[in-house]
């Protein structure tokens, strides 16, 4: 360009200077926006007057932090010649640069945008506040999909974005409600205080808890079952097999399920939830309150995790977002999780609950997430939402299970709607299951699943007339359930055996990621 002149040195040599270029910090880059956020967490800058560098704040930045940060810059000593250039000898020191390493995440991106994308027209449909969704490996714990509606771009973040920056995966708890039954009842199977056919009488309008505290049914039944006070979600009847156990088994059950423990996730925060002391838990009517899911608080990470339990013989696995670390040469590391896989009940409890969680979706709360072809099993729960000390007419209506193939594809499931708006669809039988059930429509269609059949997409969802209820405010041991419409109260026989069906235990195969087709799918590129 001839912009620099060359000059001669005192040596009459001449010489032509340029541009030093002097590195002042390094910059993160978020190229895909809010995809994957809030997971993969924020950055701040840390200066220390000569160079600025990326800090992980929140999420996947800050809990691989150390890992990723770049160690050491390269630099080379040598000696020049008359015209500059460096003197390559046994005096040379060559100093290699350290860089940090590369997180791979199990997380497909073309998966989790499909997901996010669905869950953001879902949120619209029922006008709620905030969606979570869910998607791990039953058997590796590998998270394929963890989505919210709640999303910001890391390399922006506005005012209006800072409490979005809370990761709701593992940083809420939360009153769960019904979701929690099946975890009292595989804890009394394990305890083999009951089996599926031991009956319960739950004929009552009001049933006595506490000296004062009374709670119900919305479908009334003379008698039931364990197999049916799951599938109708009853507070009496869970709370009877509640009754079966001490409070310090009781206690001791949801501690192996990982209540009121951390989760364990690759996450920068991982709060543990709470759960009553056991002084309170022998006491009768607060182990009726807990048995089906109020006076506790789970985190959606929790639920993940011990729900993989029926879905993986009793072994509750800990969801992992990152898959493997890289270096520069390509070689692998990785690093084992803070808290491992728990054995939560054994295989026969596990089992029995599976096969009730798969009768709740044929015949009870959950039948909007049936798939042909597939597995599918799952419980809603509907829970008022406290807020100063008093439950207010808001709820948190949950949906978690599982769906499998015969392939030996096993995934445990979860959604969470916060603050349903729109009339009846804070029922999580409205909310959580519809999106649950598109959810496995994604999952089929880029061959993470494969039902006998083919491909059955969700059909238009047209939410019956509901009679109106009483949604009045409940006291603190009261459970909104969901909704069966049509009920058809029925009074069994006291002698009469209700078996479970029989399911084909899948061919147990090595777990290898499907190769979607491109011609079946839409291109990544379009989902942005």
């Amino acid at each position: 360009l001839d912009v620099f002149r060359a000059i001669k040195n005192r040596n009459g040599i001449e010489v032509l200077y340029g541009l030093d270029i002097l590195e002042n910090g390094e910059k993160r880059r978020f190229p895909l926006k809010d995809v994957l956020s809030p997971i993969i967490g924020y950055v701040g800058n840390k200066d220390d007057g000569k160079y600025t560098r990326p800090v992980g704040k929140k999420g996947l930045e800050r809990a691989y932090e150390k890992h990723i940060i770049s160690k050491i810059n390269g630099y080379t000593k040598a000696k020049r010649d008359v015209v500059g250039a460096l003197i390559h000898d046994k005096n040379t020191i060559i100093r290699p640069r350290e860089d940090g390493l590369d997180l791979h995440l199990n997380i497909p991106l073309a998966l989790q945008r499909r997901m996010e994308l669905m869950i953001d027209k879902m949120k619209q449909n029922i006008d709620a506040e905030e969606i979570l969704l869910g998607v791990m490996d039953s058997k590796t714990g590998k998270v394929l999909s963890m989505a919210t509606t709640r999303r910001y771009n890391p390399a922006h973040i506005r005012q209006q974005d800072i409490s979005a920056m809370v990761i709701k995966g593992s940083e809420y708890p939360y009153e769960a409600g019904s979701v929690l039954k099946p975890l009292t009842l595989a804890i009394a199977l394990d305890h083999k205080r009951v089996t599926p056919n031991t009956w319960f009488n739950t004929g009552y309008h009001k049933f006595q808890i506490g000296k004062k505290r009374f709670i119900s049914d919305d479908d009334f039944f003379e008698s039931q079952n364990a197999i049916d006070i799951i599938v109708h979600s009853s507070n009496i009847g869970i709370s009877q097999i509640a009754w079966k156990l001490t409070g310090e088994e009781y206690r001791k059950g949801l501690l192996k399920f990982g209540i009121a423990k951390h989760s364990g996730i690759d996450l920068s925060r991982d709060l543990p939830g709470s759960l009553k002391p056991l002084r309170l838990l022998n006491n009768k009517m607060h182990r009726a309150n807990s048995s089906y899911g109020y006076g506790m608080t789970v985190t959606f990470a929790q639920l993940m995790k011990a729900y993989s339990a029926f879905n993986n013989d009793g072994v509750a696995v800990t969801p992992r977002l990152v898959d493997y670390l890289q270096d520069v040469k390509g070689k692998h590391y990785t690093l084992d999780p803070k808290v491992g896989d728990i054995k939560a009940v054994n295989k026969k409890a596990a089992r029995e609950v599976h096969d009730i969680l798969l009768e709740v979706v044929k015949r009870g709360t959950g039948v909007k997430a049936q798939y042909p072809g597939l597995e599918v099993g799952g419980k809603t729960g509907t829970a008022h939402i406290a807020e100063h000390g008093h439950y207010i007419r808001e709820y948190h209506s949950s949906f978690y299970g599982f769906a499998n193939d015969n392939k030996g594809h096993k995934y445990t499931i979860g959604v969470l709607v916060i603050r349903a708006k729109k009339y009846h669809k804070y029922f999580a039988s409205q909310s959580a299951v519809p999106t649950f059930r598109r959810a496995l429509d994604i999952l089929v269609e880029l061959d993470y699943l494969e039902p006998e059949g083919g491909i059955a997409r969700s059909p238009d969802i047209v939410v019956p007339q509901v009679p109106e209820i009483d949604v009045s405010t409940p006291t603190i041991d009261t459970e909104i359930q969901d909704k069966v419409v049509p009920v058809r109260p029925v009074t069994p026989a006291p002698k009469t055996n209700t078996t479970l069906p029989k399911f084909p235990t899948p061919t147990k195969k090595l777990y290898k990621k499907p190769t979607p087709k491109p011609s079946k799918h839409q291109g990544f590129e379009d989902l942005f």
